[in-house]
């Protein structure tokens, strides 16, 4: 099997070559790519030096699949002119996610969504926040119907790439040094602050972050009808992304049956409430971490818990990858 990775020296590429080598996934060719200024930079895969190489179009008949993470811009020119060299392109821009012909796959929940009969396309991997809730999310509903979710969530600077974890590292020498602030990735200072905007503003008012995560829920779920009310916000924290849940539910539960069906999922690990899970514990971790699960007092209909994950992992990274497991297992049947 023949891979290209697009996007190769960021912060998302970086970890899914680390990922491959992790799984062992069986790869004849590794092709890196990324712009002109990663140009000749070299990358560890399996004890070689694979050098960094920018893309043309007469590299692609040499690639069976493809991972993107290399933004909207390069995922709108490359996607198509790839399936239509007979390439599979597992896609982490928001490009392709609410394309009603491209599957949004998080495997865990809907890997049925990729039709047995697929052959090349898109498959698109949701938003790092969305990915982490959809699986609880699933598993609720199947259970216990959900009635409406209300999230707020803490992001990490590296959501946004590696030029936002320069600026937080320098923003903490600045502290340390007592420089003047440097800042040219968010609006405002990140560093001791809380930015309460993750993308653009609409004309509602919320933002494209919020947008994405009812909109990629719905399609998740196969929930058109989800009613979910998200408030985003970035966090000057480096890797992990941490989420507040309120959830309510048509079907009467304990919290006992709420935690045996969430632990049944192999990409959950529940914690206890004494051993809550934070953003460092997260970090180079498969699972979805939740704990401070409980039923809220002001309605016994009510389920709140705390999620987090490395959203460099199963929010980006680990998902594509699990994705393109999934597509080579069914090659072999």
């Amino acid at each position: 099997m023949n891979l290209l990775i697009l996007g190769a020296t960021g912060a998302v590429g970086v970890e899914i070559v680390k990922l491959l080598e992790k799984f062992k996934v069986n790869i004849s060719h590794l092709g890196l790519y990324a712009t002109e200024r990663s140009l000749g930079k070299k990358i560890k895969f399996n004890n070689k030096e694979i050098p960094v190489q920018v893309l043309k179009g007469d590299d692609c008949p040499y690639y069976e699949y493809a991972i993107f993470s290399a933004g909207t811009e390069a995922s709108s020119k490359w996607a198509p002119f790839m399936v239509g060299k007979g390439i599979t392109v597992i896609d982490n821009s928001s490009t392709w996610r609410m394309d009603d012909s491209v599957p949004l796959v998080v495997p865990e929940i809907n890997i049925d969504d990729i039709p047995e009969s697929f052959k090349k396309g898109i498959i698109a991997n949701p938003n790092c926040s969305t990915i982490q809730l959809s699986v609880p999310l699933k598993i609720l509903d199947d259970n216990f119907i959900i009635e409406e979710v209300f999230v707020a969530t803490y992001q990490s600077v590296s959501g946004t790439g590696a030029k936002a974890i320069n600026e937080l590292e320098d923003q903490v020498r600045d502290y340390v040094d007592g420089n003047e602030y440097q800042t040219w990735v968010y609006d405002q200072r990140i560093f001791g602050n809380v930015i309460p905007k993750i993308g653009e503003f609409t004309e509602t008012g919320s933002s494209q972050e919020e947008d994405k995560m009812l909109n990629e829920m719905r399609k998740l779920l196969h929930r058109p009808d989800l009613k979910l009310y998200a408030t985003t916000a970035r966090v000057p924290v480096f890797r992990g992304h941490s989420e507040a849940v309120t959830v309510r539910l048509k079907k009467d539960f304990s919290i006992n049956k709420i935690k045996k069906v969430l632990s049944s999922s192999k990409a959950i690990r529940l914690l206890t409430d004494e051993n809550y899970p934070t953003p460092i514990n997260c970090e180079n971790k498969e699972e979805i971490m939740i704990g401070r699960i409980r039923k809220e007092k002001a309605d016994e209909h009510v389920l709140s818990f705390w999620v987090v994950a490395d959203n460099l992992w199963k929010g980006a990274a680990l998902n594509a990858v699990q994705i393109l497991q999934a597509l080579l297992k069914r090659k072999v049947k």
